[in-house]
């Protein structure tokens, strides 16, 4: 997932793990109030909870001096925010997934079999055909031999 790229401003009252955001930011981020966001300076990302701010201006996400310090940011500072998936929405996805899979590879499954009882129908169709064959010239063989 890209994500948002907004200014970091330090929070006026601290508050650890909570990330203030302007309310449109979390209707594009698709996040619920308090839900989680992640938020990224080069390879170092916090993940915080995300609340609506009217009053934080758009392109713009408050954060906590410590947090700010884990990231390894400073006030004015570029970052990305990014909605992170709840664990749930992630199991439902690949469980979706899954079961598309498997009814494909069942429904594959299903048309080799046909197929090759098909095929295998024919062989023995043509393998009786021909033991018919060779008992009727052994059979006829016979009755020569039983005449002479």
């Amino acid at each position: 997932m890209e994500g948002i790229e907004v200014k970091v401003q330090k929070r006026a009252f601290p508050s650890r793990g909570r990330a203030r955001i302007h309310t449109s930011l979390l209707s594009d981020l698709a996040v619920e109030e308090g839900g989680s966001i992640e938020i990224a300076a080069g390879e170092k990302v916090v993940k915080l909870g995300a609340f609506a701010d009217s009053m934080v201006a758009e392109g713009v996400v408050r954060m906590d001096p410590e947090d700010m310090k884990k990231l390894g940011v400073e006030n004015g500072a570029t970052v990305v925010v990014r909605r992170v998936t709840p664990v749930m929405e992630k199991l439902k996805k690949d469980t979706r997934g899954t079961t598309e899979k498997i009814s494909k590879g069942a429904s594959d499954v299903g048309g080799k079999v046909a197929k090759g009882a098909g095929s295998a129908a024919e062989s023995v169709k043509k393998g009786a055909g021909s033991a018919a064959e060779t008992v009727k010239k052994t059979v006829s063989k016979d009755k020569k031999d039983k005449e002479l």
